[in-house]
């Protein structure tokens, strides 16, 4: 483990352990570190790592799908035929997609998408800034891999 982690963790420890607000002006990570159970050890009691699969390019290809499906069905409703997207097939690849997914996120996060994929699916708009929601909400989980 490099001294640089050694000393960031054990000046975050002295600022928890501490009531000195001028101990964790120079509190910065020197660059992303990756946690481990020897980093926590300078920490007192029992502290559990999560581990989270962070790919989550199958929610960002349910998002494109969603909007593909959305869009397909607005053009079918002006009475224009779109070749190259087949319902069925999409239909299809959610459905697989939300099963690969399904472990990936929290049980509120599935729910809330597979919501989504109903909603859609069952005639809802699903527009740009529907898909941007969708894509912003994985950034702000901090573990997006796309």
């Amino acid at each position: 483990m490099s001294q640089h982690y050694k000393d960031f963790f054990y000046k975050l420890k002295a600022a928890i352990d501490t009531s000195d607000d001028n101990v964790d002006s120079d509190i910065s990570p020197p660059y992303p570190a990756i946690v481990t159970t020897q980093i926590l050890e300078c920490f007192e009691g029992q502290h559990e790592i999560l581990s989270h699969d962070t790919d989550y390019s199958g929610v960002k290809r349910i998002a494109e799908l969603l909007w593909a499906f959305s869009k397909s069905s607005e053009e079918m409703n002006k009475g224009i035929v779109c070749q190259s997207l087949t319902k069925n097939g999409i239909v299809s690849e959610i459905q697989n997609l939300l099963t690969t997914v399904e472990n990936k996120l929290s049980q509120r996060d599935f729910r809330e998408l597979s919501q989504t994929c109903s909603d859609v699916l069952n005639g809802e708009s699903f527009n740009d800034i529907d898909f941007n929601a969708i894509l912003n909400k994985l950034m702000t989980m901090g573990r997006n891999t796309m």
